[in-house]
């Protein structure tokens, strides 16, 4: 009896969350289709490299000034690879990835503490399954989770 209210109560929570109007990216233009699932755009990266390039930092710069709109956001961010390396490797450039997209929304402006939490996932969570170098690409990134 306990556990089915403490599931209900989580399901409750769930979709109170999934509603909540500060969760969504605005309704202007994005540079990422994955907003059209209200997702704040990822950031992608060369292979092998936590280099920002142009275009990753207009992805920044749109979830900057999206957060700019929503200051009761807090962030995630998760860094990932694709498959190629090791491990160990991977969560160590999955981390060097977040902390560069970190760095430089510090710098543009977003408060330190905005920003509550960064992980690593390596290569553990592909965005894209398949092996080839267009599949690959994808999931060389860093998502926004919004809080």
């Amino acid at each position: 009896m306990r556990i089915q209210f403490l599931i209900l109560a989580l399901a409750f929570l769930c979709n109170a969350c999934a509603g909540h109007a500060s969760t969504r990216a605005p309704s202007r233009v994005s540079p990422n289709p994955s907003l059209e699932r209200g997702l704040l755009p990822r950031v992608f990266f060369p292979f092998d490299s936590d280099f920002l390039t142009p275009e990753s930092s207009k992805s920044i710069k749109y979830n900057i000034d999206w957060m700019n709109e929503n200051s009761a956001a807090y962030i995630i961010l998760e860094g990932h690879c694709d498959e190629v390396g090791q491990s160990e490797y991977n969560m160590e450039l999955g981390d060097k990835r977040a902390r560069a997209v970190e760095s430089y929304m510090i710098e543009h402006g977003i408060p330190e503490e905005r920003i509550i939490m960064i992980v690593s996932y390596g290569s553990e969570r592909p965005l894209n399954l398949g092996h080839e170098i267009k599949d690959l690409r994808e999931n060389r990134r860093v998502e926004f989770i919004v809080r």
